[in-house]
Protein backbone atom coordinates (compact mmCIF):
# COMPACT_ATOMS: atom_id res chain seq x y z
CA UNK A 1 0.00 0.00 0.00
CA UNK A 2 1.34 3.68 -1.05
CA UNK A 3 2.46 5.97 1.87
CA UNK A 4 0.74 9.42 1.93
CA UNK A 5 2.01 12.26 3.70
CA UNK A 6 -1.07 15.02 5.07
CA UNK A 7 0.44 18.50 5.23
CA UNK A 8 -0.28 20.29 8.44
CA UNK A 9 -3.23 22.89 8.12
CA UNK A 10 -3.46 26.58 8.54
CA UNK A 11 -5.32 26.26 12.13
CA UNK A 12 -2.10 25.71 14.31
CA UNK A 13 -0.48 27.55 16.34
CA UNK A 14 0.66 27.95 19.94
CA UNK A 15 -1.08 29.15 23.58
CA UNK A 16 0.87 30.79 26.13
CA UNK A 17 0.47 31.84 29.70
CA UNK A 18 2.23 34.19 31.09
CA UNK A 19 2.43 35.06 34.80
CA UNK A 20 4.74 36.26 38.02
CA UNK A 21 4.84 32.48 39.14
CA UNK A 22 5.83 29.55 36.84
CA UNK A 23 2.54 27.46 38.31
CA UNK A 24 0.39 30.40 37.34
CA UNK A 25 1.91 30.22 33.51
CA UNK A 26 1.27 26.54 33.37
CA UNK A 27 -2.21 26.68 34.56
CA UNK A 28 -3.47 29.80 32.84
CA UNK A 29 -3.53 30.45 29.09
CA UNK A 30 -3.10 33.97 28.18
CA UNK A 31 -2.91 34.13 24.55
CA UNK A 32 -3.82 32.27 21.38
CA UNK A 33 -1.34 32.73 18.14
CA UNK A 34 -2.09 31.37 14.65
CA UNK A 35 1.50 32.22 12.88
CA UNK A 36 3.98 31.56 11.15
CA UNK A 37 5.15 29.55 14.39
CA UNK A 38 4.80 27.57 16.57
CA UNK A 39 6.46 27.90 20.35
CA UNK A 40 6.89 25.33 22.56
CA UNK A 41 8.48 24.97 25.70
CA UNK A 42 8.67 27.76 28.66
CA UNK A 43 10.64 30.53 29.54
CA UNK A 44 11.94 32.52 32.40
CA UNK A 45 12.21 36.76 31.68
CA UNK A 46 13.81 39.03 34.54
CA UNK A 47 12.80 42.64 33.95
CA UNK A 48 14.46 44.77 36.71
CA UNK A 49 13.27 43.86 40.04
CA UNK A 50 10.20 41.65 37.90
CA UNK A 51 9.89 37.99 36.66
CA UNK A 52 7.56 36.91 34.44
CA UNK A 53 7.26 33.51 33.54
CA UNK A 54 5.77 31.87 30.07
CA UNK A 55 4.70 28.52 29.56
CA UNK A 56 4.69 28.12 25.66
CA UNK A 57 2.18 24.95 24.24
CA UNK A 58 2.03 24.31 20.36
CA UNK A 59 -1.21 22.88 18.45
CA UNK A 60 -1.08 20.76 15.11
CA UNK A 61 -3.38 19.52 13.15
CA UNK A 62 -4.39 17.02 9.81
CA UNK A 63 -7.34 16.62 7.59
CA UNK A 64 -6.84 13.28 7.85
CA UNK A 65 -10.27 12.92 6.33
CA UNK A 66 -8.57 13.18 2.83
CA UNK A 67 -7.38 9.68 3.49
CA UNK A 68 -9.01 7.24 0.39
CA UNK A 69 -12.22 5.17 1.32
CA UNK A 70 -11.39 2.06 2.85
CA UNK A 71 -7.74 3.15 3.70
CA UNK A 72 -5.96 1.13 6.16
CA UNK A 73 -3.61 2.90 8.54
CA UNK A 74 -0.40 1.20 9.52
CA UNK A 75 1.84 3.54 10.54
CA UNK A 76 1.55 7.32 11.65
CA UNK A 77 4.55 9.85 12.43
CA UNK A 78 5.06 13.46 13.00
CA UNK A 79 7.81 15.72 11.12
CA UNK A 80 8.77 18.89 12.47
CA UNK A 81 11.01 21.15 11.28
CA UNK A 82 12.88 23.99 13.86
CA UNK A 83 13.20 27.87 12.95
CA UNK A 84 14.52 28.95 16.34
CA UNK A 85 16.28 26.90 19.39
CA UNK A 86 16.40 29.27 22.53
CA UNK A 87 17.21 26.42 24.38
CA UNK A 88 19.76 27.08 27.03
CA UNK A 89 18.13 23.95 29.05
CA UNK A 90 17.60 20.84 27.18
CA UNK A 91 13.90 19.21 27.36
CA UNK A 92 11.78 16.63 25.17
CA UNK A 93 9.27 18.04 23.06
CA UNK A 94 5.98 15.63 23.93
CA UNK A 95 3.12 14.79 22.12
CA UNK A 96 -0.31 14.28 23.54
CA UNK A 97 -3.20 13.17 20.88
CA UNK A 98 -6.01 16.07 21.44
CA UNK A 99 -9.17 16.74 20.12
CA UNK A 100 -8.46 20.63 21.04
CA UNK A 101 -11.41 22.91 19.49
CA UNK A 102 -10.53 25.01 15.94
CA UNK A 103 -10.86 27.46 14.94
CA UNK A 104 -9.16 28.26 18.59
CA UNK A 105 -10.59 31.80 20.25
CA UNK A 106 -11.01 33.13 23.66
CA UNK A 107 -13.96 30.95 24.46
CA UNK A 108 -12.06 27.41 24.03
CA UNK A 109 -8.61 28.63 24.70
CA UNK A 110 -7.93 27.75 28.59
CA UNK A 111 -9.74 24.42 27.69
CA UNK A 112 -7.46 24.04 24.98
CA UNK A 113 -4.41 24.88 26.99
CA UNK A 114 -5.57 23.06 29.72
CA UNK A 115 -6.02 19.38 27.37
CA UNK A 116 -7.87 17.48 29.99
CA UNK A 117 -8.46 13.74 28.55
CA UNK A 118 -5.14 14.01 26.23
CA UNK A 119 -3.51 10.91 25.52
CA UNK A 120 0.30 11.18 25.86
CA UNK A 121 1.79 9.64 22.25
CA UNK A 122 5.24 9.56 23.22
CA UNK A 123 8.61 12.03 22.66
CA UNK A 124 8.72 13.80 18.89
CA UNK A 125 12.54 14.15 20.11
CA UNK A 126 15.13 16.32 22.50
CA UNK A 127 16.30 19.79 21.80
CA UNK A 128 20.08 18.30 22.28
CA UNK A 129 21.60 19.08 19.34
CA UNK A 130 18.90 20.18 17.43
CA UNK A 131 19.33 21.18 13.90
CA UNK A 132 17.67 24.41 12.48
CA UNK A 133 15.19 23.90 9.25
CA UNK A 134 15.80 19.77 9.73
CA UNK A 135 12.68 17.77 9.54
CA UNK A 136 12.73 15.30 12.42
CA UNK A 137 10.44 12.26 12.36
CA UNK A 138 8.60 11.25 15.54
CA UNK A 139 8.64 7.73 16.70
CA UNK A 140 5.63 5.75 15.74
CA UNK A 141 2.11 6.69 17.00
CA UNK A 142 -0.82 5.59 18.13
CA UNK A 143 -3.01 4.88 14.88
CA UNK A 144 -5.76 4.33 16.52
CA UNK A 145 -6.05 7.95 17.10
CA UNK A 146 -6.16 8.90 13.52
CA UNK A 147 -9.51 10.04 12.72
CA UNK A 148 -10.21 8.91 9.47
CA UNK A 149 -13.59 11.20 8.94
CA UNK A 150 -12.17 14.51 9.71
CA UNK A 151 -8.89 15.92 11.78
CA UNK A 152 -6.20 14.52 13.35
CA UNK A 153 -4.94 17.06 16.37
CA UNK A 154 -1.85 17.39 19.02
CA UNK A 155 -0.39 19.22 21.16
CA UNK A 156 3.24 19.61 22.02
CA UNK A 157 4.28 20.27 25.42
CA UNK A 158 7.52 20.37 27.19
CA UNK A 159 8.72 17.58 29.25
CA UNK A 160 9.43 19.99 31.68
CA UNK A 161 6.12 21.98 31.33
CA UNK A 162 4.41 18.22 32.36
CA UNK A 163 6.85 17.64 35.34
CA UNK A 164 6.02 21.09 36.41
CA UNK A 165 10.01 21.86 36.55
CA UNK A 166 10.74 25.84 36.92
CA UNK A 167 12.43 26.99 34.69
CA UNK A 168 15.44 28.82 35.17
CA UNK A 169 16.11 30.96 31.39
CA UNK A 170 14.59 29.83 28.36
CA UNK A 171 13.69 26.71 27.56
CA UNK A 172 11.44 26.86 24.56
CA UNK A 173 12.05 25.94 20.62
CA UNK A 174 10.01 27.60 17.89
CA UNK A 175 8.58 25.53 14.78
CA UNK A 176 7.28 26.15 11.68
CA UNK A 177 3.72 26.12 10.58
CA UNK A 178 1.71 24.97 8.12
CA UNK A 179 1.70 28.96 6.78
CA UNK A 180 5.33 27.70 5.35
CA UNK A 181 5.19 26.59 2.05
CA UNK A 182 7.72 23.47 2.14
CA UNK A 183 8.24 23.53 5.96
CA UNK A 184 4.83 22.64 6.83
CA UNK A 185 4.30 20.04 9.82
CA UNK A 186 3.82 16.43 8.08
CA UNK A 187 1.94 13.34 9.28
Amino acid sequence: MPSVTIDGHTDDGYIYGRAGSPSDARATASIWNATASIYVGQDRVQGGSTVDYYCYRGYVLFDTSVLPAGAVVTDARLSLQVTADYSDTDFDVQVFRFAWANPMSDLNREANYDAAGAVYEGIWRNTAGIALDTYYQSPALDITGINLAGYTKYQLRSSRDVDAIDPTGQEQIVLWSAEQAGRKPKL
